[in-house]
């Protein structure tokens, strides 16, 4: 049996999740509306790599639980 990996390094805001696939090791930025599907906050979810060059699954995990107007705040740094 073999495990889903995690994505180490990640990086959310309101309208995207950035990861950096395990197995491609490069960033792929999931849109929340278009390719999760959700706004809600992500605790752990598996996806598959975006890239045509890897589309392995991973985990990713770790998102930020601010309401969505502080959100859009934080991005504005």
């Amino acid at each position: 049996m073999s495990e889903v990996p995690v994505a180490k390094k990640k990086y959310a805001s309101y309208e995207n999740f950035a990861a950096e696939c395990p197995w491609y090791c490069k960033e792929i930025i999931f849109n929340r509306a278009s390719d999760l599907r959700t706004f809600e906050p992500i605790g752990g979810r598996d996806v598959l790599c975006l890239s045509t060059n890897c589309g392995k699954p991973f985990r990713i995990v770790g998102d930020v639980i601010n309401s969505p107007h502080e959100m859009l705040i934080f991005d504005c740094y």
